[in-house]
């Protein structure tokens, strides 16, 4: 047995209707709900191309910490390719977006500095920063004109932590006000860019692409969304790269990811190089298409779609052979629960049409029900 004050807690989730449970999905359904934006995890072109790195493999796992025996060239050498990639002076592979976020803000920001961060921001970030000495407060989602209130609040060494697309509401920050701001206050920025890499930017690299090579002070990017994979690489300068192995207990106290893993990631960038461009066309005319249909306003695959009747619009999506997912709080603060449609490469305009009917139908339904009880 638990103790009783957890058995509370989970019985106060389910009173509430916020238990969330694991399930098997169906993946021969139509996928509206994966982060596999651009198709990568199933590509059999990409998956031959990883398979044959693996060959020389001598050894399944890294073995060990780093800074033990878990490090080889091999794994710098895709550190170096990865930092050139991503146009930073250097970089760290670690095992998870989660970790690299707990690797850099539990023990980068110190006593006496503060980090600013969008109320919206990634719960692995805030849950990092509590971790470290320095205050944090957040700021109003996108809001520069309250951030500017809150920079000049502060001193010394600040940081400021943004999305370059965020998750739960697909949106951008505005690179014009951000630019503004940084050249005026001179913050340290932080872009976690899980969800923008590979799809935003001219080459698709993420958000902070067209920006300056020095505006952003670490950025994350992670492989376990638009490349289908796993893993993440803080891209940063020598010196940050030197601070985090010396003391981010994340990195220091964790096994290395193994060798095929760091290959793989490799791998997949060197298809999206070739490739890239026709995946993220593909996508950009779904999401178009999409928008046309549903008056939407957001340009990403992230769309968001309220209703009063999400649990009933959810299983009827299900039954008719779709993959979607209501998102509701705690994830999402009460009364902004939302279906999270996530648009992909590989979906079809056939597939959006009949969605929107079976969206239609369900609340026409519900309309006519309403109307009918009141009568009644």
């Amino acid at each position: 047995m638990i103790p009783e004050s957890l058995q509370n807690k989970l019985e106060q989730r389910k009173n509430n209707q916020e238990l969330r449970e694991l399930k098997v999905y169906d993946k021969n359904k139509v996928d509206f709900f994966s982060n596999d934006y651009l198709g990568y995890a199933t590509n059999k072109n990409l998956i031959e191309n990883v398979q044959g790195s693996r060959n020389e493999i001598q050894s399944l796992g890294s073995t060990g910490s780093r800074l033990i025996s878990g490090n080889s060239k091999e794994i710098e050498n895709v550190e170096s390719f990865l930092a050139n990639y991503y146009s930073s002076e250097s970089g760290l592979l670690l095992g998870s977006g989660f970790v690299a976020n707990l690797a850099l803000f539990s023990c980068v920001p110190q006593k006496g500095d503060v980090v600013l961060y969008d109320e919206l921001i990634h719960a692995s970030i805030r849950e990092s920063v509590r971790l470290s000495f320095a205050k944090s407060y957040s700021f109003k989602h996108l809001d520069f004109n309250d951030l500017e209130k809150k920079l000049q609040k502060n001193s010394g060494n600040v940081y400021v932590v943004l999305e370059g697309l965020y998750s739960m509401d697909g949106d951008i920050p505005n690179k014009e006000e951000l630019s503004y701001l940084k050249e005026k206050y001179s913050f340290h920025l932080i872009l976690d860019e899980a969800h923008s890499t590979g799809i935003l930017g001219r080459n698709h690299k993420g958000f902070y692409e067209n920006l300056p090579s020095d505006f952003c002070f670490a950025r994350i990017h992670t492989f376990g969304k638009a490349f289908g994979y796993h893993g993440a690489f803080i891209a940063c300068s020598h010196l940050l790269k030197q601070y985090l192995i010396n003391f981010s207990k994340p990195f220091i106290y964790s096994t290395g990811i193994p060798l095929e893993t760091a290959l793989t990631i490799q791998e997949i960038h060197k298809y999206h190089i070739e490739n890239g461009d026709l995946h993220v066309a593909k996508l950009n005319e779904i999401i178009a298409y999409y928008k046309t249909i549903f008056k939407s306003n957001l340009n990403s695959p992230i769309q968001l779609l309220y209703s009063e009747n999400l649990k009933e619009i959810e299983e009827k999506l299900e039954k008719n052979g779709f993959l979607i997912k209501c998102i509701y709080s705690p994830t999402v603060p009460k009364n902004t629960e939302r279906i999270r449609l996530t648009l992909h490469s590989y979906n079809t305009k056939e597939e959006i049409n009949h969605l929107k009917r079976i969206i239609k139908l369900t609340e026409l339904k519900n309309k006519i029900n309403e109307s009918l009880n009141r009568e009644v």
